[in-house]
């Protein structure tokens, strides 16, 4: 996700530049935001989608996740049915339990999708596609829950955390089976000839995108999402050149990946569209820093 500074893809022996821009006024500093629905764990690999090449980056398999989170974008609209008395009040007990255990380390988005997408085996039952249906049931978990906490401020109540995440998780599975089937009917248009294909290919044969997993982010801005997975995700093949970010012997201190400073190199225009995946836990990364 989720949530930046220069970014430099060592691609075929060219470096690519994202351009520098810290703290920038548009980027929220959220993945999901930021990356257009992206949602991930810390353990993904990241990388420039032109080293894995732009057919097998841009293929259906690869756009699927996109697809679902920009689908949910608009079917949660349409789907409307409300949490039920029975999900929210077994939430709240599991929820309170493990928040009062250890105070000040509870988190809205992770107890949301944790108990939202536990569901997804049981809603996806019967389906043609297994691992397409839980795709989708895990959007609509991600994008109900982003709503749902993100009015919650930090350093919140148990009480106050443990209603949002239980209101969103108990929303989103109410709205299942709808959503399900509303991702599925722009599913396929969606992942062979509509905007993200079609984004897809252009900052593949371009700049390059950037890919998870395989999975192809269809960020807003290039710049902000980059800024935001860099602290979560290992990114290999890229490599950071901003004010707070320095090169020792070809490595950059905190972080997993080489520097090869390229200041000449053209920045990247930040024309890509998002991402979304499964539960969220981030495992946070120490921001690179400067060496003295």
């Amino acid at each position: 996700m989720f949530r930046w500074s220069s970014l430099l893809a060592l691609v075929a022996g060219a470096t690519l530049t994202f351009a520098a821009s810290s703290a920038r006024a548009d980027c929220t500093g959220n993945v999901f935001e930021d990356c257009g629905g992206a949602v991930v764990n810390g353990n993904e690999m990241c990388s420039s989608s032109v080293t894995l090449g732009c057919s097998a980056s841009c293929s259906p398999p690869n756009l699927q996740v996109a697809c679902d989170a920009s689908l949910e974008a608009s079917c949660s609209g349409g789907c409307s049915a409300s949490a039920s008395v029975n999900c929210t009040g077994s939430c709240m007990g599991t929820c309170m339990g493990s928040c009062s255990a250890t105070p000040g380390e509870a988190d809205c988005n992770t107890n949301c999708n944790a108990n939202c997408t536990g569901s997804c085996t049981a809603s996806c039952t019967g389906s043609s596609n297994m691992e397409t249906c839980t795709g989708q049931c895990n959007a609509s978990c991600s994008a109900r829950c982003q709503t749902s906490c993100k009015v919650v401020p930090p350093m919140a109540s148990c009480s106050a955390e443990c209603t949002a995440a239980c209101q969103g998780s108990c929303t989103a599975q109410a709205n299942a089976s709808c959503d399900i089937m509303c991702q599925a009917m722009g599913s396929v248009s969606c992942t062979t000839s509509g905007s993200i294909f079609n984004n897809c290919n252009a900052q593949c044969m371009g700049s390059g995108g950037i890919v998870c997993d395989g999975n192809f982010i269809n960020a807003q801005d290039a710049n902000c999402c980059a800024n935001d997975l860099k602290s979560i995700v290992t990114i290999t093949g890229w490599s950071y050149a901003e004010a707070s970010a320095g090169c020792d012997g070809g490595t950059c201190e905190g972080g997993s990946v080489s520097c090869d400073m390229a200041p000449g190199a053209p920045p990247l225009s930040g024309g890509l569209l998002g991402l979304g995946l499964g539960a969220t836990v981030f495992g946070v990364v120490r921001r690179n820093r400067k060496r003295k």
